[in-house]
């Protein structure tokens, strides 16, 4: 995984879908987690570059940040 990828805000909605905005080096992609933790993104208007691989890169950098959450998560636990 590219480290050009970075998460860079989250936020939960009331309907408890996850909102991620990752900045990437073309522009933001905005990776959606919906209840049952299926990831899906869209690149951001004014995106340049590659967006099929942009918004791979941007899911890998959200899936990323919950393992490290869960294993933090697992560390405080025990």
């Amino acid at each position: 995984m590219s480290k050009r990828y970075t998460v860079v805000q989250t936020r939960v909605q009331a309907n408890g879908v996850a909102r991620y905005t990752v900045a990437g080096p073309g522009g933001e992609i905005t990776v959606k987690e919906d209840k049952s933790g299926n990831l899906s993104g869209a690149t951001r208007s004014g995106y340049v570059g590659n967006q099929e691989r942009a918004v791979a890169c941007a899911i890998q950098a959200v899936r990323e940040l919950r393992e490290r959450s869960n294993q933090e998560d697992v560390q405080t636990t025990e």
